[in-house]
């Protein structure tokens, strides 16, 4: 959470087939998140996740898939199955050319994604 956002960050060696052949693109996407932890339950969860490289920063070689689920939790939940309904796409990723440029759009594509995610029709994607 060195920029304030925590997020779970998932390696995509494991489903990178499924990836490729979705032709996804490295950048924001919105969605659902949902935790196998006791804390979180069956509840399908606001989340903004980033697929990409993080170019800002150059330290990832492979394709990381950071979730950041918009639900304070009062327990970590390193280690658990994360299950991830992404719903739309917001931009690009993006190298920024500065650390106050980059909190900046990550806190546009949170605000962005938490109305998106308000709405009727996304709503009715959070239950089972």
């Amino acid at each position: 959470a060195k920029i304030g956002v925590p997020t779970a960050n998932i390696a995509t060696r494991e489903f990178s087939a499924l990836l490729d052949s979705q032709d996804l693109l490295n950048g924001v996407y919105f969605g659902f998140a949902k935790i196998d932890s006791e804390e979180a339950g069956t509840t399908w969860y606001k989340a903004v996740m980033n697929l990409g490289v993080n170019p800002t920063f150059g330290d990832v070689s492979e394709r990381l898939v950071e979730a950041h689920v918009l639900h304070s939790f009062a327990n970590p939940f390193y280690g658990c199955h994360m299950t991830l309904m992404l719903l739309g796409f917001l931009r690009v990723e993006q190298k920024f050319e500065s650390f106050p440029a980059l909190i900046a759009n990550i806190k546009n594509d949170v605000a962005v994604a938490r109305a998106l995610l308000a709405s009727d029709q996304a709503l009715r994607f959070a239950h089972d």
